[in-house]
């Protein structure tokens, strides 16, 4: 065997040939196993998002520097009700309120729409800690107070709790300068729009696929004309406002008014760019009046008793109900709304049923019969006094 020439592996028997290369092969699997064995790299951490914090003590309080005045609600104007409603607000760090939370109210269900449309309004300088600018959050108390004839009262010593911000109706403006006609910022009938005038859509939004929303103080004057335009906030700033402006100062308005004479007004407008908008509405027809004074009172002829709620009788509950009623120049009921009710939730619709069957002799003005708004009071009472008895014959 030592003398026998080499023999090509080509030429090898099949069982010599396998033999050869078995172990070659179970080598090689056994190298690329142990590379499949090996455990996939960790994937990278997930971005973290940073989320400015809201904070409850500062250096610099916010100041404010734009106030919106709430509008008073009719409903508790007509029927003298004054109230609070305190409030809980996120000012963020460019002065913008981003946030409003009605914490309580008094009475519950009267103001709290009035003050939270309002506050989101509102413009501070915003607060600082170590010379920036922070977002925090804040309680701000309004009061809706009727103008009353009370003589002033001293001020009161100063305090660290921030005083409220006090919304009153009919409210004296403020000493005009020699000659200037007063600016109002509360009144008995509002200003309607009754001309138009479209924004132009900017050309650099439309392109970029841009809304957004424009807040304008404007005054409108006694003719209904806007004579000055403000703007106290823009979303996003820098595109929308001077389209906002040429628009609104082409409004006209049936001006506002103060016991029957047109007054000039200050008032915040907001206005909405969206890409796809229905046109605008036509504007309605004019309205009658309704009248919230008058020289000869309704006089009611016909009052049907209300049917008493068997789950209040039953449980011996009493109450009471307030409603606002609109009355025609017919003397018929055409509009009935709860305003208070106590307790809420059991007489409501028995006292509604009740009033809008009653009728009335109309209210006068000038000896013409008018269309009035006025509150109504309905009375539940389990024992009523029995009538005194009739006089003895003289």
């Amino acid at each position: 065997m030592r003398g026998d020439p080499a023999v090509p592996v080509g030429r090898l028997p099949l069982p010599t040939l396998a033999l050869i290369l078995l172990p070659i092969m179970t080598a090689g699997c056994a190298l690329l196993g142990g590379r499949r064995a090996q455990p996939p790299p960790p994937p990278p951490p997930p971005p973290q998002v940073v989320v400015a914090p809201i904070h409850l003590q500062w250096e610099e309080p916010p100041r404010l520097i734009q106030m919106v005045t709430p509008i008073y609600p009719d409903s508790a104007r007509v029927n003298g009700i004054e109230g609070q409603v305190m409030l809980q607000i996120v000012v963020d760090e460019q002065g913008f309120v981003t946030e409003a939370e009605v914490i309580s109210s008094k009475p519950a269900g009267l103001f709290e729409e009035a003050a939270v449309s309002a506050v989101l309004q509102w413009v501070f300088e915003p607060a600082r800690s170590g010379g920036h600018p922070i977002k925090v959050r804040m309680g701000q108390r309004m009061e809706f107070s009727l103008g009353d004839m009370r003589p002033p009262q001293p001020p009161p010593p100063p305090s660290a709790e921030k005083p409220p911000i006090i919304v009153r109706e009919m409210m004296p403006p403020p000493i005009p300068k020699p000659g200037a006609t007063p600016i109002f910022m509360a009144w008995e009938t509002a200003p309607e729009l009754i001309h138009m005038v479209t924004p132009d859509y900017p050309d650099s939004a439309r392109q970029a696929g841009l809304e957004g929303k424009v807040i304008l103080q404007i005054i409108i004057d006694e003719q209904g004309k806007v004579t000055e335009a403000e703007v106290i906030l823009a979303q996003p700033p820098g595109v929308f406002e001077q389209a906002a402006l040429a628009a609104v100062r082409q409004w006209i308005f049936e001006p506002a008014r103060q016991r029957d004479k047109p007054i000039k007004v200050r008032m915040a407008h907001p206005i909405e760019f969206r890409l796809h908008q229905e046109p605008p509405p036509p504007p309605p027809p004019p309205r009658q009046p309704i009248f919230i004074a008058w020289e000869t009172a309704p006089i009611l002829i016909e009052a049907p008793d209300p049917v008493y709620p068997d789950s209040a009788r039953q449980a011996g509950l009493e109450g009471m109900v307030i409603i606002q009623i609109v009355i025609d120049e017919q003397g018929k009921v055409t509009e009935a709304e709860v305003i208070l009710a106590q307790p809420p939730g059991i007489f409501e619709s028995a006292a509604l049923e009740a009033v809008r069957k009653r009728r009335f002799e109309p209210a006068l003005q000038r000896e013409k019969p008018i269309k009035i708004r006025m509150a109504q009071t309905v009375v539940f009472r389990l024992h009523r006094n029995p009538p005194p008895p009739p006089p003895p014959d003289r």
